[in-house]
């Protein structure tokens, strides 16, 4: 992995990743058969190195070079496991949730009590952008929390159903196309740097079917 945080340091001195660039990238990453938590780490990384350089002058090109690594990198076959975990305190449970919805292809189903960490919330209105069918099921109380993000993802365009009860609606999950992300973690940033919590991603066919189901009935009730 250092010789990958090095050529990525080269690359972005001209903000460019070239075509040979690119493809040696590819070559060198599928080298290395990185496990699916061995990529969120490098695709954070290309994500962190691009903070670390953009100022206001360079910012679309600094945008585009992170754009065409993080491409790269999502589009790589992987020896996925049927399943991955991760736990907080710190950004693993925050970059598992950006990394799947920055890779998806068809669908997000989300359920989940709350949301109010901005990059995730960004993530969520990409994915929206790029065409993809995006729906939301959360809180009616949580929604009204200071730097909830749960009204402006509607008013951006996501269409969300909230609870119509006094109890929470206090799942956690999310479908993304064939992938199951589930746990205790809320989307929140105190879930990141304070709490104990954790989440699983799995492709379990029987596991996906049930989520899906539990999906399906609460967005019909809370219409």
């Amino acid at each position: 992995m250092q010789s990958l945080d090095q050529f990525l340091r080269e690359s972005i001195e001209d903000f460019v990743l070239s075509r040979k660039e690119r493809r040696d990238f590819r070559e060198s990453v599928t080298a290395l058969d990185l496990d699916e938590r061995e990529r969120v780490a490098l695709m954070s990384r290309i994500r962190d190195l691009a903070i670390e350089y953009v100022n206001d002058e360079n910012y679309p090109a600094v945008l585009t070079w992170s754009y065409e690594a993080y491409k790269t990198v999502a589009q790589l076959k992987t020896k996925a496991p049927s399943h991955s975990v991760y736990f907080s305190p710190g950004d693993e449970c925050k970059n598992a949730i950006v990394h799947l919805l920055s890779s998806a292809q068809n669908r997000v189903l989300i359920c989940v009590f709350t949301i109010s960490d901005n990059d995730i919330s960004d993530e969520i209105l990409h994915c929206l952008r790029r065409g993809l069918a995006v729906k939301l099921i959360s809180d009616n109380y949580k929604a009204f929390d200071k730097g909830s993000d749960l009204f402006e993802l509607q008013n951006k365009g996501v269409e969300v159903r909230f609870d119509k009860g006094s109890a929470h609606m206090h799942h956690k999950f999310a479908i993304i196309d064939d992938a199951l992300l589930t746990g205790s973690y809320n989307w929140t940033r105190s879930a990141a740097e304070r709490n104990y919590e954790n989440i699983v991603v799995s492709n379990t066919a029987g596991l996906l079917k049930e989520f899906q189901s539990e999906f399906d009935r609460l967005w019909d009730k809370f219409k």
